[in-house]
């Protein structure tokens, strides 16, 4: 893949296709409108991928923002609704928002300002930073993450990697604040057999294509609203997050380390499943890496009601 191809240099601005997967949530009107609004001059096609249940109707007016509504059978989860939007795209640039999170204006226009100063354009990611909305009360948080990915750095490392309990740590947005070259997308689709860390995976096997390189821009580029109906990230699936880490993470056992007690382990707690626990430490006994004091913080923060994590997350600019 080259960034000789027209649109992905320095030359015309590219064409993005965004890919909006959608249960149906009311506020997938706010996402749309937001894309609309974007200030940049690329050419902008707007794809919404239905999977709501068999006979439920999206409001008639996302006909007059989308360029397209795609329909799936109904209930075949976020990763395949993406695949689905990705495949149909036309965009040189593929961008991702989810139903209920939403841009600011400046979104596309600082993006693909970096992604014009990328040595290679059709191998660069472009994030950002975001704010946090607490859907409940409507409080926000601080621009997060704090620290942006460095040159070179994993994405793995950077995601998971002694990782502090404070607000603002390390987060890559994949569903709602990610750009790349739509050939990049679809030559790494997300993958629709997990139950769990879909985005994480999607981005950790982005980062191991040669040649990958990610980016964020340092403004805020988009509002992700925590505490949403249906969101896998509100489970305690101790399970499926303890399965993806021996799956992705064991080639390196200081992250894989660190990842268990942040993840797994918050979930098992959460979920007050003596099984979890023991296989929580089964696990981290097989990898021989004591993991770092930061994670162990997080995982034991599964001792709190889920609520009360959330409000902490908006409170000091943390993540989800």
């Amino acid at each position: 893949m080259s960034d000789a191809k027209p649109g992905l240099g320095r030359g015309p601005t590219p064409s993005v296709s965004v890919v909006v997967p959608t249960i149906g949530r009311p506020e997938l009107l706010r996402a749309l409108r937001s894309v609309r609004a974007q200030r940049c001059g690329a050419r902008i096609e707007l794809i919404v991928v239905h999977d709501g249940k068999p006979g439920t109707e999206l409001p008639t007016e996302v006909a007059g923002l989308a360029d397209h509504v795609l329909r799936t059978s109904g209930g075949v989860g976020g990763s395949r609704a993406r695949n689905l939007g990705i495949t149909a795209a036309t965009g040189d640039l593929v961008a991702l928002l989810d139903d209920d999170d939403e841009w600011f204006p400046n979104k596309l226009e600082a993006q693909l300002a970096l992604m014009r100063d990328a040595s290679d354009p059709a191998r660069t990611v472009v994030a950002g930073r975001q704010l946090y909305v607490d859907s409940r009360t409507g409080a926000v948080s601080r621009p997060g993450p704090n620290r942006l990915i460095g040159k070179g750095e994993s994405v793995e490392h950077y995601l998971f990697r002694r990782r502090p309990p404070s607000g603002g740590r390390p987060y890559l947005s994949a569903s709602s604040t990610l750009l790349c070259a739509r050939e990049l997308a679809a030559a790494t689709p997300w993958d629709d057999s997990l139950a769990r860390h879909q985005d994480w995976d999607w981005l950790v096997r982005l980062g191991r294509m040669p040649g990958t390189s990610f980016v964020q821009a340092p403004e805020p580029v988009a509002r992700i609203h925590l505490g949403s109906a249906s969101s896998i990230s509100a489970s305690a699936d101790w399970h499926s997050s303890l399965d993806w880490a021996n799956r992705a993470l064991r080639n390196d056992p200081a992250v894989y380390a660190d990842f268990v007690a942040a993840q797994p382990l918050r979930y098992a707690l959460a979920a007050r499943s003596w099984t979890g626990i023991r296989a929580v430490f089964a696990a981290l006994s097989s990898a021989k890496h004591l993991p770092s004091i930061g994670p162990v913080i997080i995982g034991v923060a599964g001792l709190l009601p889920r609520r009360a994590f959330e409000r902490a997350t908006v409170t000091t600019g943390g993540v989800r």
